[in-house]
This record gives C-alpha cells, sequence and structure tokens, in this order.
C-alpha cells in the first residue's frame, strides 16, 4: 500500500524559499512547494497571496469535510472555493481564487 500525504500550510505574511548549492542559474530559488513534493508530498495545497485567517479557515475546514466525505482533492477544493464564494464578506475573488492544489489531484 502507498503512503499519500498530501501538505496544506497556511502561514500569514510568511514566505520561504529555499537555496541549494545543486541548482542551476535557471533554478535560483525553490519554493516551499517544490520543497515538500521532493520530500515526498503526494500534493501540495498552497496559496498565492496571503489570504485573511478567517476566509482561510472556512475554505480550509470546507476542504477536509469533502476530502473525508470520498472527493477527490481536486474536487474537495472546488467545492470548499464555492463555499466560500457563498459566504458574506468572502464572495471576492481575492478571499478563494489563490488557492492551487499541485501533485496528484485524485
Amino acid at each position: 500500500m502507498q503512503k499519500v500525504i498530501t501538505v496544506a500550510i497556511s502561514l500569514l505574511g510568511i514566505s520561504f524559499s529555499i537555496f541549494t548549492p545543486t541548482l542551476t542559474a535557471r533554478d535560483e530559488v525553490v519554493g516551499l512547494t517544490r520543497a515538500f513534493l521532493s520530500a515526498g508530498a503526494s500534493s501540495v495545497l498552497s496559496s498565492l497571496w496571503s489570504v485573511p485567517s478567517l476566509a482561510t479557515e472556512q475554505l480550509m475546514v470546507s476542504f477536509y469535510v469533502h476530502l473525508q466525505s470520498g472527493m477527490s482533492k481536486a474536487d474537495a477544493l472546488r467545492a470548499a472555493q464555492l463555499y466560500v464564494t457563498n459566504i458574506s464578506g468572502y464572495t471576492e475573488p481575492w478571499f478563494w481564487a489563490p488557492y492551487q492544489l499541485i501533485g496528484r489531484w485524485r
């Protein structure tokens, strides 16, 4: 049985970069997402920009509820994003659009 690992990280106002001497000139900086995938995570759910904590909490709770119900990761993320769009005050794309699922999405 293959071990499946999904990483979801929310860090307010913190960005990470990992430097390594083995990178070529085109690979100057390896992001945290790539580091987790290289370390064995099957997928990473990340945000392209900082989102307020309450909106992130709503999205993540909904994501895991849908994931536990048997949805694929991609479908669970879509359902969670749709859920957030229906919450008063969080309808703008700023609150739900920056999330991306990288790696195995099934």
